[in-house]
């Protein structure tokens, strides 16, 4: 029995919160698009293919080390809406914030194909049509 799209969202985020990004980025396609509403993140332009995705987090937790807790996924044809509270730390501060935050993914045959991160999740909500 083949996994539905939630399924592979929900073990997607598994392997990351637990800090395997080499098993989260297997559920990424190669092609993959990775992208924020607002350019909200570091990098300037939305990111494209598996390995510049896994080398940005790799970025990005070196210097604000994240995970996200208290999941829903929610499922609509072939988009996910991915709905947690997401927890950092400065890496050097040692400040701790939460946030609630969303994903709309897209997936094909079993890969994601886009990621779009949002920090109000009715827009995550919206943009996958749940």
């Amino acid at each position: 029995m083949s996994q539905t799209n939630a399924e592979i969202a929900r073990a997607y985020f598994e392997a990351f919160d637990r800090g395997d990004l080499v098993a989260a980025a297997r559920f990424l396609a190669p092609d993959v698009a990775w992208d924020w509403d607002n350019k909200l993140l570091i990098d300037e332009e939305p990111i494209q293919g598996r390995e510049g995705v896994r080398e940005y987090w790799e970025r990005i937790l070196a210097t604000s080390p994240f995970a996200h807790a208290d999941h829903q996924f929610l499922e609509a044809d072939d988009r996910v809406c991915v709905l947690a509270n997401i927890r950092l730390q400065g890496a050097g501060s040692g400040v701790e914030l939460a946030q609630p935050c969303g994903y709309a993914l897209t997936l094909r045959g079993g890969a994601i194909v886009r990621s779009l991160f949002y920090l109000d999740q009715v827009q995550a909500r919206q943009a996958v049509g749940v």
